[in-house]
């Protein structure tokens, strides 16, 4: 009973990635206030690599990024953590739609 309640209790972690900082620093006090814990990743690899050390519970992930774009990325992190909650995001709704659709149209190969 004690374990069940130690984790009701427990914060629940977010990782959010996205190339512009403005973007992480607005959506880390927010969550922050409202209690979360909050990671931060600036680039693909970098939230990759969070994703295997870390195991947040969700994950905030921008569309478009240089590098490794926000795709190919969450197909490496669910092929390391198949069950984690991934929600796409961006700032930039139409010019990254269209190329999420593109991709997704070309498939995920």
């Amino acid at each position: 009973m004690k374990k069940d309640m130690d984790k009701l209790t427990m914060k629940k972690s977010i990782l959010i990635v996205d190339d512009e900082e403005s973007i992480r620093k607005s959506l880390s006090g927010i969550l922050k206030d409202e209690g979360f814990n909050v990671s931060l990743a600036s680039n693909g690899i970098e939230a990759i690599q969070k994703v295997d050390k870390e195991r947040p519970d969700l994950a905030l992930l921008d569309i478009w990024m240089p590098g490794l774009d926000g795709i190919e990325v969450l197909k490496r992190i669910k092929a390391m953590s198949p069950k984690l909650v991934v929600i796409m995001i961006s700032s930039d709704w139409k010019r990254k739609m269209r190329y999420c659709v593109r991709r997704f149209t070309r498939g995920m190969k």
